[in-house]
């Protein structure tokens, strides 16, 4: 009777272990070298109104991202994870980004404001520094980055003709050694006839080289 009674209390212990063990293993999250995490919680506290990425722990797309490795506390009933590749920009190439959330770009402007975010990886960062929503600044040179597409998009060559851009418009641009090139800035919007005069005087000047 007591050999039996220990055998039950052995039993029971193996099965609270074993499913211990299988709780603890569904929040293990493991995230690949080349990819990252995109966190989306399940339920819980709304989101303000206007926004779609919670910095707080709200319900909805995380900002922050997971890294490679692996991540515990991630119960499949209240999160679910989605495993996002690496953004990567080829030498040669720029890539535009454009921002589904932040603070409103203001009348006066078409690009929002550049914000310290780490090449737009801090998702978080970009938010706390007050970024804006829309086609941003900043662009992004050749590299591998880690960007939350919950929150940007990144258009390249690829994807240029979806934001009616020619491809061309994100290769990088190669001045010849003899010559000198002028840019004209368009991030600002006017009002009335613009003023490009001591600007336009400079780029004739310099493209009688041509």
């Amino acid at each position: 009777m007591t050999l039996s009674y220990a055998l039950v209390l052995e039993l029971g212990a193996a099965i609270l272990a074993f499913l211990a063990a299988i709780v603890v293993l569904s929040s293990i999250r493991v995230i690949k070298e080349d990819e990252s995490g995109l966190v989306i919680k399940r339920f819980g506290q709304p989101l303000p109104s206007g926004r779609i990425i919670a910095l707080d722990g709200e319900a909805g797309y995380q900002a922050r991202l997971l890294s490679p490795g692996w991540h515990f506390g991630l119960w499949r009933w209240q999160y679910k994870v989605e495993r996002v590749p690496m953004v990567v920009i080829q030498p040669g190439e720029i890539a535009l980004v454009v921002a589904a959330d932040g603070e409103t770009i203001p009348s006066e402007r078409v690009l929002a404001r550049a914000v310290a975010c780490n090449d737009y990886q801090d998702a978080e960062g970009f938010l706390g520094n007050h970024g804006e929503r829309g086609r941003q600044r900043s662009v992004l040179t050749a590299g591998t980055y880690r960007i939350n597409p919950a929150l940007f998009e990144v258009v390249t060559p690829a994807t240029a003709k979806a934001y009616d851009m020619a491809p061309a418009q994100l290769h990088v641009y190669q001045m010849p050694p003899d010559r000198v090139g002028c840019a004209r800035a368009r991030g600002r919007r006017t009002t009335g006839r613009p003023r490009h005069r001591e600007s336009s005087a400079e780029c004739r000047a310099t493209g009688a080289r041509r």
